[in-house]
């Protein structure tokens, strides 16, 4: 993913530090522009971590203050100032703004060129842009050699919705069973068995799709996986419940008899 604002400052060789709007650091930053023109936020499309020697900050309180309001309505994730340059003095009022937006303020130590945090972005979307090439070459190739691509997408969707639909249904029947004070061991088994298999195979096929990318630590696939997983063990596993089956459709069968 996408440089946040804290990993930015967090690197030790550019030396960045956090002025205000600390509540505004999980921002992602897509790019990092320069510009040191009276209307900063017209230069932003979303993303952006905003650099200027302070030739475009105001110095006012009002001016300041919408400033950051405009930088942020516009959907920059921060604004770096350059020390020791132009910048005027910054008022409490423009601080306790960034921090009621949030709108990360960030100090730009001198000399350092913005080239270099520019370069830190870069390098970051690069990495990102790149893992998701790597992502979606995995799944056309998965498609492609898995027969038809269209009929073979569709018809994955189709079955495992159905299955997982067909899980809940059995899951509320089991529950319907219980809370009418029938005995529910058979709806319970059965419901146990289908829907814990079911999200192993959505859970498999998910990661099998996304392969790096979904078994990565973190991940949701990942950790659905895990999870459902689980299910086939704990309470009784997948075998115990196929047992349990059996026992109650032959004992059925037997008091038919």
């Amino acid at each position: 993913m996408a440089i946040t604002v804290a990993e930015l400052i967090a690197e030790p060789q550019l030396g960045l530090t956090l002025l205000a709007g600390a509540a505004g650091l999980d921002n992602r930053i897509t790019w990092a522009h320069t510009s040191d023109l009276p209307r900063l936020w017209e230069w932003v499309t979303g993303g952006e971590l905003m650099m200027t020697n302070g030739l475009s900050i105001p110095a006012d309180a009002d001016g300041q203050v919408a400033l950051a309001e405009a930088l942020m309505d516009s959907g920059a994730s921060a604004l770096a100032i350059g020390e020791k340059m132009h910048a005027p003095t910054l008022t409490a009022e423009f601080l306790a703004a960034c921090d009621r937006l949030p709108l990360p303020l960030v100090n730009i130590p001198y000399p350092l060129p913005f080239i270099a945090i520019a370069r830190s972005v870069a390098e970051s979307s690069l990495l990102e842009e790149s893992r998701r090439l790597r992502q979606t070459a995995r799944v056309y190739d998965l498609l492609r050699t898995a027969g038809a691509s269209e009929d073979h997408w569709q018809s994955l969707v189709q079955r495992l919705a159905t299955e997982l639909d067909a899980a809940r249904m059995l899951t509320l029947k089991a529950a319907d069973s219980r809370q009418r004070g029938n005995r529910s061991t058979l709806d319970a088994a059965m419901a146990k068995l289908f829907a814990s298999e079911s999200a192993h195979r959505a859970a498999d096929k998910a990661m099998q799709i996304l392969a790096s990318s979904g078994y990565r630590r973190g991940s949701t696939v990942e950790r659905l996986f895990r999870d459902v997983r689980a299910t086939e063990i704990y309470q009784g596993t997948s075998e115990v419940q196929r047992m349990i089956i059996a026992e109650q459709v032959l004992r059925g069968r037997n008091l038919e008899a």
